[in-house]
């Protein structure tokens, strides 16, 4: 299934939540708590038109004093329809695009040492991640069914940046052993391993 269609359905469930205008929205996407999902007001808006104009969510005005001429978007019966059987599809896969990795897999091109750099930082955000999503798999320790499914996908993300730190700690530990053995020269140089880069490389696109 394509990106913008399964956008249209992260819209769909978090106006299922609570009727919402496009910054709403973008605000709740951007909260720690659905860390999953991002999206730009340039793909929030139009889906919102499209869902308006199919009849799976109708838009009304909500103006208050500090925001007046609001147009709030609420799900309607139908929306809410759709949005329950797509929920019960099989989940697809999603192409990998990280940075980290194709600047990692080329880092024989560089100093070890800008690797470490790349490595720490890449680490210290997956220790401020944690202690975020820490944060808000507390908010969610009722016995109300939305904090069970909440904490469920925290715990997904906590587990997941744990095990990317304890990656970052092997990795600096190669990357260390590479700036002593001085391999970065010998390759900049014109050599290097027969595939093109270090093992630190290939140990990150196994993780």
């Amino acid at each position: 299934m394509a990106q913008h269609n399964k956008t249209k359905y992260a819209i769909m469930a978090l106006l299922s939540e609570a009727p919402r205008t496009g910054y709403d929205i973008k605000k709740a996407l951007e909260a720690n708590e659905i860390y999953f999902w991002s999206e730009s007001y340039g793909q929030i808006y139009p889906i919102l038109h499209k869902l308006a104009k199919e009849g799976l969510a109708e838009k009304r005005k909500a103006s208050t004093e500090r925001h007046p001429n609001r147009t709030v978007y609420e799900l309607t019966p139908s929306g809410r329809t759709e949005l329950v059987e797509w929920l019960k599809r099989p989940a697809g896969t999603i192409p990998l695009r990280i940075e980290l990795l194709l600047k990692l897999r080329y880092g024989h091109l560089i100093d070890p040492a800008n690797c470490l750099k790349l490595i720490e930082d890449y680490r210290q955000g997956q220790v401020d991640d944690i202690e975020r999503l820490e944060r808000q798999l507390d908010k969610h320790s009722g016995d109300d069914i939305r904090d069970a499914y909440a904490r469920m996908t925290l715990r997904y993300g906590i587990a997941l940046k744990r095990a990317l730190v304890e990656w970052c700690r092997g990795t600096v530990d190669e990357l260390e052993a590479l700036a002593e053995s001085g391999a970065a020269e010998s390759v900049k140089g014109g050599g290097g391993a027969p595939d093109g880069g270090f093992s630190c490389g290939v140990t990150l696109l196994q993780l």
